[in-house]
């Protein structure tokens, strides 16, 4: 497996607003921000394994390059590790090893009007995403 890690932080920023109590309790024994402050994320970015890996072993690459970005973030005063997966996105068991969240991401082919493109195709790999650009 290969990757990098990156941040924008320099030319983008996370804000946090509006956390519940319950968020802002936890925050605390998770160092994380309070409202009105930056959340720094590290982010995995450019994820490639050599083909014909076992979802086995990819998992545990993935739960090592975790390990690794994680350490590197804290060192760098970071508060998250943050990245794309779509292969097992609903399925990526991290917990008991991370504490982890997911979100669900929509999609969409935007065209013009006049281009009389097919867009009705049946997606067989994951989409090329890094979730550090947006």
């Amino acid at each position: 497996a290969a990757c990098s890690f990156w941040s924008p932080h320099m030319s983008k920023k996370i804000i946090m607003h509006n956390q519940s109590k319950r968020m802002l309790f936890f925050g605390k024994f998770l160092n994380l921000p309070k409202n009105e402050q930056e959340l720094k994320c590290f982010y995995l970015f450019g994820l490639q394994y050599k083909t014909n890996l076992s979802q086995k072993l990819k998992m545990d690459l993935l739960k090592q390059i975790i390990s690794i970005g994680l350490k590197h973030a804290h060192q760098l005063g970071y508060h998250c590790l943050s990245f794309s997966h779509f292969q097992t996105s609903h399925q990526l068991k991290l917990f008991p090893t991370f504490i982890s969240h997911s979100t669900k991401l929509a999609m969409y082919v935007v065209h013009p009007k006049n281009d009389q493109l097919d867009l009705n195709f049946e997606r067989t790999t994951p989409p090329a995403f890094e979730i550090g650009l947006i």
